[in-house]
């Protein structure tokens, strides 16, 4: 099976917006060269700068600009026939945990800052 990765078209949303790469680049503080990178398929586009597009540049349908490639250089193979609702299904529950992992993270951020907000309480006294 070949490997996936992740694009956000790039390209498309620049035009849209007259924008260039180095525009696009000041706006969302990743690098230019990185950007370029992106943009041409030779690195996966991460899950911080699609966050980033979608906010700086208020797209609310961000995911209508995202898809799913093969990885240059990994052969395709033929994919075995899974019945729709199967991978429905899986989607979803990957989705669920996704949501569960990232509630976990934003759960354990808001201790730290807590425990912060403490600690900065009694340095104040």
């Amino acid at each position: 099976m070949s490997k996936l990765t992740r694009r956000l078209d790039i390209q498309t949303i620049r035009a849209e917006r007259k924008m260039t790469q180095k525009e696009l680049a000041h706006l969302t503080g990743f690098p230019q060269g990185f950007i370029s990178k992106m943009e041409s398929g030779k690195v996966s586009t991460s899950e911080a700068f699609i966050e980033k597009v979608k906010e700086v540049l208020d797209i609310h349908d961000i995911d209508k600009y995202v898809s799913f490639e093969p990885m240059p250089g990994t052969a395709e193979e033929p994919e075995e026939e899974v019945p729709q609702e199967i991978t429905d299904k899986m989607m979803i529950d990957r989705l669920f945990k996704l949501l569960e992992k990232r509630e976990a993270r934003i759960e354990k951020l808001e201790l730290e800052l807590d425990a912060l907000r403490r600690e900065n309480a009694l340095l104040k006294k």
